[in-house]
């Protein structure tokens, strides 16, 4: 059978589509990113030490989840390396070169499509706009009786290792007034679960 023109250029369009595909892109990705955020909520929002109920009302309280993951990333070492001579220059390296595909531009912004599930508190994936217009106004002035805000939390894109065994990424947890942090981490999956293995600060 003859081959056309077009038919070639074809092939070799979807050809060049398919193997330039992004990993980061993949629905196979958007699986383990979600799950690894699912297995470590609960550590970056120090679950276990805050409160999580509201007693009065008899309802689980609410996480907040924004449904953007970024890809704004500032390096914790590199804010404190003036200070940390020696091993903070190290550490910073070492930061620079694990979040390189965000400074680097090669993972992109997505949105959250898939809900989390926790039996300690209602989680709840809301937009930026909404945050600002009702729920950041429940964290901070919480009225007696209704569902109290456990927090708020932002998440960037997790940039995983070759082997989707490793991988890096950024939170911001505010919990109301005087209560908030935010940090660059590195997270590896031991058996099924992801579990923090180390904060860079």
């Amino acid at each position: 059978m003859k081959v056309t023109f077009w038919q070639s250029l074809l092939t070799a369009t979807l050809f060049f589509l398919v193997t330039s595909c992004s990993p980061y892109e993949q629905d196979s990705y958007f699986v383990e990113e979600h799950q690894a955020i699912q297995d470590i909520i609960p550590f970056i929002t120090d679950m276990d030490q805050m409160l999580v109920n509201d007693t009065e009302s008899g309802q689980r309280a609410a996480l907040y989840i924004i449904d953007y993951l970024h890809t704004s990333i500032e390096l914790r070492s590199d804010i404190n390396r003036k200070v940390h001579e020696g091993n903070g220059r190290t550490s910073y390296i070492e930061e620079e070169i694990n979040f390189s595909p965000f400074l680097e531009k090669d993972i992109s912004s997505r949105k959250l499509s898939s809900p989390f599930q926790n039996k300690e508190v209602e989680i709840n994936i809301i937009t930026l706009e909404e945050l600002q217009n009702t729920y950041e106004h429940k964290l901070f002035h919480p009225v007696v009786g209704q569902q109290k805000v456990f927090g708020v939390l932002i998440l960037s894109r997790i940039a995983f290792n070759e082997n989707m065994d490793i991988g890096y990424l950024s939170y911001s947890f505010t919990c109301g007034k005087d209560c908030a942090w935010s940090q660059n981490i590195e997270i590896t999956k031991v058996g099924e679960q992801w579990y923090i293995s180390k904060i860079y600060a």
